[in-house]
């Protein structure tokens, strides 16, 4: 055969399709342990009270013993409040700016704004969520009756009278687009002692008197709390931020000085 003579190439045939597969979705003797957990549940069949509560309650004891997990929250909930929120106007009327801005910081301070909201951040990172209401408060010594009143995420849930309510999930009235409607609040602390009958008396709040930041996953009603920041259960003091204060004291009264207990979830 001529030894300059182009050969050619064999052609290799190629299937009629082409099959493709993820790793990930094989089970195999090495990583059937890792994937038997996995489900494909809902976010609220995933969620359930009994997990929430587990959660929340391992999320409360792992900061009041962990120093490092103690000052996580501590970090996220001043870098996101700080010293409050400030108003500011931009009005070509300067005199009537200063007047709106100081009449604002001055309610910020009798209501104790900032200390809540950092109550409720650090609640944010324990419990998954935090819940606040607006009410009057007659006794607040400003001119302006509004206060922000936190509520225990643990007293968010469905009363006996709702609980075949399919609209009405772990607390939380739903509309027909699944907005929240209005909250079911119980009176008393479930956790607390000799509450009695305040575990079946609850109180229903429109959802426009009242705030949760939103959870992780879309169709979820209660979010759960984030392993990666617990908060610091000495840091729920609800009771303490609503305690009213003696005519002319403005001082802000910190969460910590008091020996009532508190209550405990945006990024």
């Amino acid at each position: 055969m001529w030894p300059f003579r182009n050969r050619r190439k064999a052609r290799t045939s190629l299937p009629g399709h082409l099959r493709a597969r993820y790793d990930a979705a094989q089970t195999m003797v090495e990583n059937a342990r890792h994937w038997a957990m996995a489900d494909g549940l809902s976010a609220d069949a995933a969620m359930t009270p009994d997990v929430r509560r587990t959660l929340r309650n391992r999320a409360r004891y792992e900061v009041a013993n962990n120093s490092y997990a103690k000052g996580m929250v501590l970090t996220i909930a001043g870098d996101c409040v700080g010293t409050g929120p400030r108003l500011q106007l931009l009005t070509e009327d300067n005199e009537t700016n200063r007047i709106v801005e100081q009449a604002f910081a001055e309610w910020a301070s009798a209501v104790d704004l900032a200390a809540k909201l950092r109550t409720m951040r650090m609640a944010k990172s324990t419990d998954g969520e935090a819940f606040a209401v607006l009410v009057n408060n007659p006794d607040l010594d400003h001119p302006v009756k509004l206060d922000l009143c936190l509520v225990e995420a643990d007293q968010i849930t469905t009363p006996v009278t709702a609980i075949n309510r399919p609209e009405v999930v772990d607390g939380i009235e739903l509309d027909g687009l699944g907005h929240p409607e209005a909250y079911h609040v119980l009176q008393e602390h479930p956790g607390a002692y000799g509450i009695g009958p305040a575990l079946v008396t609850s109180r229903r709040i429109p959802a426009t008197a009242a705030t949760e930041p939103g959870g992780c996953r879309p169709p979820s009603a209660r979010p759960v709390c984030r392993a990666s920041s617990p908060t610091w259960p000495t840091s729920r003091c609800w009771k303490a931020t609503t305690t009213s204060k003696t005519p002319g004291d403005r001082s802000a009264r910190s969460p910590r000085s008091t020996t009532s207990r508190n209550t405990a979830d945006t990024e």
